[in-house]
């Protein structure tokens, strides 16, 4: 099947060949939404604050993610990180300007075959340093991996059963009340 030439495959493909039923796709937010993440982060307001640590986790072909939520007032502040492989990005020839956002931060390209879950641990415990931060929740896919690394540093470790059920929830609060910072953070 040439599904590079016939997109409209994929489903078929994905549920005989894969064993793998598409699901639906839900819309969390439309871009005037996601442009509206992109408000100034009050780090002063943050100093000795909660926050809530999130984790998605790859191995080889994809980003690993590390972030905090804040709560500050009526919005919600994401500050996060990202990290890949090297050799990844190169595969995959992705359209977003990455070495870009790698000069700017946002990214950490690593030259190994694996993502260490040691570099996970570590944007964690130096979160821990500036803010307040106990609970670190994922979704259940792989982070069985990083658990006990998290766990050993003193963080607490929840599972998202079913990460799909969130979608619909996050939703309404991203579209109606434009209350979510990422900073400066495509």
């Amino acid at each position: 099947m040439e599904l590079d030439d016939d997109p409209s495959g994929l489903p078929e493909f994905m549920a005989k060949r894969m064993n793998l039923p598409q699901e639906d796709n839900v819309k969390v937010a439309s871009w005037e939404d996601i442009q509206a993440t992109k408000k100034t982060i009050p780090y002063d307001r943050l100093e000795n604050k909660t926050c809530l640590g999130a984790i998605d986790f790859s191995f080889i072909k994809d980003f690993t993610a590390c972030g905090v939520l804040f709560k500050d007032g009526e919005n919600y502040i994401w500050e996060s990180h990202q990290c890949a492989r090297r050799d990844f990005i190169k595969e995959a020839k992705l359209k977003p300007p990455i070495f870009e956002w790698v000069e700017d931060g946002l990214i950490t390209l690593l030259d190994e075959p694996v993502i260490d879950i040691s570099y996970m641990v570590n944007y964690f415990c130096e979160i821990r340093e500036k803010y307040v931060i106990n609970t670190i929740v994922g979704d259940t896919f792989r982070l069985n991996i990083v658990k006990q690394a998290l766990e050993e540093a003193g963080f607490k470790v929840l599972y998202i059963q079913n990460p799909h059920a969130i979608y619909a929830k996050l939703a309404p609060r991203i579209e109606m009340q434009k209350r979510i910072i990422f900073g400066d953070n495509p």
